[in-house]
């Protein structure tokens, strides 16, 4: 799903216009990405948790010439998926019968 078909089912199921439901997102977009710029993270209880993630400095063999590269230490963007998202997941039949639909048609 894209961003206007979801914005769409959005709109529909909390009874607001698309012009609204846009500005919504853009908004909410805006305050994620502020707030984990500014090193805080952002938690929905048993639903997920954006955070920000330092991750240090190593050195890697390169694959095609075999040299030792260094890959300098930054700062990832990560998303942990709590509890309720993961089981519900897990546990729709719909997402199991969709993802075999897939695999069946990339197969064939």
């Amino acid at each position: 799903m894209n961003r206007p078909e979801f914005v769409r089912i959005f709109a529909k199921k909390t009874n607001r216009r698309i012009n609204d439901t846009v500005k919504f997102l853009d908004d909410f977009e805006k305050i994620l990405l502020e707030t984990l710029a500014s090193g805080n993270d952002i938690l929905f209880h048993d639903f997920c948790k954006f955070e920000v993630k330092h991750v240090k400095r190593f050195e890697r063999i390169h694959p095609k010439n075999s040299n030792r590269i260094t890959i300098e230490a930054k700062y990832k963007p990560y998303m942990k998926f709590g509890k309720r998202f993961r089981e519900t997941i897990l546990n729709s039949k719909e997402v199991i019968e969709n993802r075999k639909k897939k695999e069946k048609h990339q197969t064939s």
